[in-house]
């Protein structure tokens, strides 16, 4: 993927700094100052989606994601931005089934897994969901991954067992 101009840059990092202070109305304005060309590139796409995920617009969210899947399928945020987005707007198994369609392409990334429990569990199934939850530990950095588990609301109905994976 080509670099972006110096000054498309610039607005991106704005963007991204204002989003991280919580202002998604100035990461917008800063967004919209980047060329038309850059508006694809999947760092600007990213930064795209988390405004619409702040602002709650889950079908503009799902738009930006479906085009991030399109053209840079091997970065992971595109899949969770796209599961996440089919969540939001009630389309729970399509999330699952997106994710289950790629998580074989990020063997050594345990974020797949952990979404893929999150989702199972918030669907009511508790024991596909145990068995991703137990991927996601084996994968990465199982204490880290626990702690979070124990401190994710998507994963209550798990938390009892959640010592014993």
């Amino acid at each position: 993927m080509k670099s972006l101009k110096r000054q498309d840059f610039i607005h991106l990092e704005a963007a991204q700094g204002w989003l991280e202070l919580g202002n998604y109305q100035e990461a917008t304005i800063e967004v919209k100052q980047i060329t038309a060309p850059s508006r694809a590139h999947p760092d600007v796409l990213e930064v795209r989606w988390k405004i619409c995920a702040v602002g709650k617009k889950w079908k503009g969210c799902l738009q930006v994601a479906e085009t991030l899947a399109e053209i840079a399928p091997g970065r992971i945020t595109a899949w969770l931005f796209l599961a996440s987005s089919l969540h939001k707007l009630d389309h729970s198994e399509e999330a699952c089934e997106t994710l289950l369609s790629v998580v074989d392409d990020f063997p050594d990334n345990p974020a797949i897994a952990y979404e893929l429990a999150s989702l199972f569990c918030q669907l009511g199934e508790l024991r596909e969901a145990r068995q991703w939850l137990k991927n996601a530990f084996t994968i990465g950095d199982a204490k880290e991954l626990r702690q979070l588990a124990l401190s994710d609301a998507s994963l209550k109905p798990l938390w009892e067992k959640i010592g014993k994976l």
